[in-house]
């Protein structure tokens, strides 16, 4: 299992800062280059694999396509070399690894032409891979935290006239928490894996003075949690709902369910979206040549709105799929169903409007599958249009957005709760499947 936390840098030892500053930069530009151009090279790919299989009936191999590489990341990692200006070659490797894997959580919506290639803006974090990463104390301090981290190549280095590539940098403690993890790391009972720097360049100088650019270091650790007592037969069904966020119900419970009531922050959320909007209307409309100063002003006003709605998302997107883990570990649930969305319109829906909800599912899967929680996606259609008692499809069975009543038993109940009973269901797509066929024969209209 994985984990992050979070460390401010104080200062390098071995660089000054301005230096260090300079280098960073290079580094995050460097990084939004590589991951653009890696992410336009795959999509390509992608591309001819799909007409290949669609020609053929079976998938090409990527040694047939570019011998003598085996694998794409290879292929495209020679493709790049030589545009390495600073970054070192291991980190180089990361940073495609990671634009790649960027690309894949989303390459069924890209290819279905839902969703865009992704494609990085200027902010990007600084790649920094397992092995280049070492932690230690200064001269036996052991107060003092020190990381030393490999960023540069041998050409970079030699540019730049340094001895080593490699940087020492000082943590800032801020709590006995960072300080443990960091003890644990050093002992071997936490392993360092590939983590990321972020860079946040200086300010305006003000009253003669020029503030310092602030880092970040995003250490990654790794461990093998205590394995949760699990049961398979016992699924968790998660409903995104308008009303409310999230609402989850069991398989072996029908009167048990639990829900994420966070609507305070949704409207939070959608208050900054809004302001998102109207700045970036000032700047496509009043940004023209004559604004001058004003131009640059609206264009921070924009990207300031833009990292905060960014930011609340991917915050409490980690806070409610914490939460939802737990709520399936606590309920010894080893199975966790929700429905595939990637199909579904937001204008459906007003939080999947307004919401990240495939960063949400993301972090639902990956904190569930480092439980040992098994993950699986259904297909939407129906589940909140079916009764749960008499399996009766209909939507007219949902009355209101909120209210569910079945046209056939009666049976009433809130709507997002029988949503969510009905995919906490084992094989509910085929159940589904089959009432619809069912009904058809009946002469039982779903519409």
């Amino acid at each position: 299992m994985n984990k992050v936390m979070k460390y401010q840098i104080i200062k390098p030892l071995n660089i000054d800062w301005e230096d260090f500053g300079n280098i960073l930069f290079n580094l995050r530009k460097e990084s939004r280059q590589i991951k653009n151009r890696a992410i336009a090279i795959y999509h390509e790919w992608v591309q001819y694999s799909m007409s290949y299989y669609d020609e053929y009936g079976k998938w090409p191999k990527v040694i047939d396509v570019y011998p003598p590489y085996k694998t794409v990341d290879g292929y495209i990692y020679d493709r790049l070399k030589n545009e390495m200006g600073h970054t070192s070659s291991n980190n180089f490797n990361a940073t495609i690894r990671n634009a790649l894997s960027k690309y894949d959580t989303h390459k069924k919506d890209i290819m279905a032409g839902k969703v865009s290639v992704p494609s990085m803006d200027a902010g990007q974090p600084i790649d920094v891979y397992a092995k280049g990463i070492t932690l230690h104390h200064i001269d036996g301090d052991k107060d003092d935290y020190i990381a030393t981290l490999s960023l540069l190549n041998s050409k970079a280095k030699a540019t730049l006239n340094l001895p080593s590539g490699r940087i020492d940098m000082v943590l800032k403690m801020n709590d006995k928490t960072q300080t443990a993890i960091l003890d644990r790391c050093l002992s071997g009972e936490y392993r360092i894996c590939g983590s990321q720097l972020i860079y946040e360049a200086a300010g305006k100088e003000k009253k003669g003075k020029k503030d310092k650019p602030k880092v970040w270091l995003y250490l990654c650790y790794g461990f093998e949690p205590e394995a949760p007592e699990l049961d398979d037969s016992r699924i968790m069904g998660i409903d995104l709902g308008m009303k409310l966020p999230a609402v989850m119900a069991f398989n072996f419970n029908d009167k048990k369910y639990e829900v994420i009531d966070d609507n305070r922050i949704l409207g939070q959320k959608i208050r900054l979206d809004k302001m998102l909007s109207i700045s970036k209307h000032q700047c496509q409309w009043r940004c023209d040549g004559n604004s001058g100063h004003g131009r640059k002003k609206k264009v921070d006003v924009y990207e300031k709105c833009s990292h905060k709605s960014h930011n609340l998302s991917m915050d409490i997107n980690h806070q409610w799929s914490k939460y939802i883990v737990e709520t399936a570990i606590k309920n010894k649930c080893g199975v966790i169903q929700m429905e595939d969305l990637s199909g579904i319109k937001a204008s459906r829906q007003n939080f999947l409007g307004n919401w990240t909800y495939y960063d949400l599912q993301q972090k639902i899967t990956y904190k569930a599958e480092g439980k040992g929680i098994k993950v699986i996606k259904i297909d939407p259609h129906y589940t909140s249009q079916m009764c749960p008692i008499c399996g009766y499809i209909n939507k007219h069975n949902r009355s209101t957005q909120a209210d569910f009543e079945c046209l056939e038993c009666g049976h009433i109940a809130n709507a997002d709760y029988n949503a969510a009973r009905n995919i906490a269901t084992p094989d509910i797509a085929n159940i589904i499947k089959n009432r619809v066929k069912q009904q058809e024969k009946e002469g039982k209209s779903i519409d």
